[in-house]
This record gives C-alpha cells, structure tokens and sequence, in this order.
C-alpha cells in the first residue's frame, strides 16, 4: 500500500463497478428465474468479486527495501526492476548493462 496510497479507492471503485455489472448481468440473464436462483446469482456475484479484487491486488506497485537474496539467481531476480515503470532510487539502482 505504500507504492499506492490511493489503492484502497481505487479497489473499492472497481468493486462497485464489478458487483454493478454483474448484478445487471444476473438480472437480465434470470429474468424472472431470479427469485428462485438467487443463490446461484450470489455465488455467481461473489466469486466474481473475489477474482477481480485478486486481479487488482496481484497488479498493483510494490515498493521494495532490499533484499534477501542468498545466490546468485536470487540476486539476479533482486536486480531487475519490479516492472517497467519502476524508478530507481536510494536503494535500487539499475543499469542499462
């Protein structure tokens, strides 16, 4: 959450929109069926919700402080940026090598 402090806003706005459609979607794919398959559309909600909030919480920045890396393939890994809009700073540096 440090990398991102508007993280929270932004997962609960895409929770809104994701369990918004989906509801939209369970109503018009139901029909009249709803009321009698309600927990069917919960579970379909539900699950639905978990795997965006899981899609938006894997995507999001981290800001890392070192590393622990004992090998050299760890140390290769803990060289690389975390993606590729991360900036180097006091604690990482990257080169062009």
């Amino acid at each position: 959450l440090m990398a991102d402090p508007a993280f929270l806003y932004k997962l609960a706005f895409e929770q809104v929109v994701t369990i918004s459609a989906a509801t939209m979607y369970e109503v018009a794919h139901r029909g009249d069926r709803l009321k009698a398959e309600w927990d069917l559309a919960l579970s379909n909600i539900m699950q639905l919700s978990v795997a965006n909030a899981l899609t938006v919480w894997c995507m999001t920045p981290v800001r890392s402080f070192g590393s622990s890396a004992t090998n050299g393939f760890q140390k290769f890994l803990a060289s690389m940026p975390n993606n590729a809009f991360d900036r180097a700073g006091p604690l990482r540096q990257y080169t062009n090598a």
